[in-house]
């Protein structure tokens, strides 16, 4: 092989491997959003059963500063 051929090669595996690694966080974003839809579910469901908890009670909780400060 002559000294271009090897460079060629080189790069190939180059690409290659940056093929693999492109797909391999392609796949962990998909994976990542798929919990951040699931954890924004989540919260929105909790902010519902907050509010109606909420809703329920004769009196409203005061919103005022801890004794600490």
């Amino acid at each position: 092989m002559t000294d271009h051929d090897d460079r060629i090669v080189k790069l190939e595996e180059e690409l290659a491997h940056l093929r693999v690694t492109n797909e391999e966080l392609s796949a962990e974003t998909l994976s990542q959003w798929k919990q951040i839809e699931a954890l924004q579910k989540t919260v929105m469901h909790l902010e519902n059963r907050f509010s109606a908890v909420e809703d329920q009670l004769e009196e409203k909780p005061e919103d005022t500063r801890p004794p600490h400060w």
